[in-house]
C-alpha cells in the first residue's frame, strides 16, 4: 500500500496530474475539496508558489520593488540592497530548478524500471520536493528581507 501510494506520488509530480485528479483517480478525494473549488480556491495543478499564497509579500519581491525603484524614491543604497538579494534569488532559482530537474529524471528512470523501486523512487520524489521547497523558502526570505530595506513610506506605497 505504501509502495503504490509513493508510485503515485512521484506519478504526480513527474507528469504534472493535479492532486485533484489523482485524488479522484484514488478515491480518496477530501470532502472539503467541492467546497474549496466553488470558491474558486482551487486551480489545476496545485497553484504557484508561495507568494501567490501570501499576497502581501507579492509587491515586496526583488524583481517587483527594483522595477518601481522611482515610484517607490529608492535610494541608490536601497537599489544596490535590493539587487544583491534578487542576485542571490536567481542563484538559488537555477541550483534548485536543476536540482528538482535531476530528480525528476532520475525518478523517471526509476519508475520506468520492470520492477521499479519504491524506495529509488520515493528518495527522489522527496529530493525533487525539497528542492522546491528550498526555493519557496528563499522566495518568501528575499521578499522579507527587501521588505526591511524600505522605509514605512515607502511600505505604505508598496501595499497601496
Amino acid at each position: 500500500m505504501i509502495r503504490k501510494a509513493v508510485i503515485l506520488g512521484a506519478m504526480v509530480a513527474l507528469f504534472g496530474v493535479s492532486s485533484l485528479a489523482a485524488q479522484e483517480a484514488t478515491g480518496k478525494r477530501g470532502q472539503h475539496a467541492g467546497r474549496m473549488e466553488k470558491a474558486g480556491q482551487m486551480k489545476a495543478g496545485g497553484g504557484g508558489g508561495p507568494l501567490q499564497m501570501m499576497p502581501r509579500l507579492q509587491g515586496y519581491a526583488p524583481a517587483t520593488l527594483l522595477g518601481r525603484a522611482e515610484e517607490l524614491g529608492l535610494s541608490a543604497g536601497q537599489v544596490t540592497e535590493i539587487e544583491e538579494i534578487q542576485t542571490h534569488l536567481s542563484t538559488v532559482r537555477t541550483e534548485t530548478e536543476a536540482l528538482h530537474k535531476e530528480h525528476k529524471m532520475a525518478m523517471k528512470a526509476a519508475l520506468a524500471e520492470e520492477e521499479p523501486d519504491a524506495e529509488a523512487v520515493g528518495n527522489h520524489l522527496q529530493a525533487a520536493h525539497a528542492a522546491k521547497g528550498m526555493l519557496h523558502w528563499t522566495e518568501v526570505d528575499s521578499s522579507l528581507k527587501a521588505m526591511a530595506v524600505l522605509s514605512a513610506e515607502q511600505k505604505g506605497l508598496v501595499e497601496k
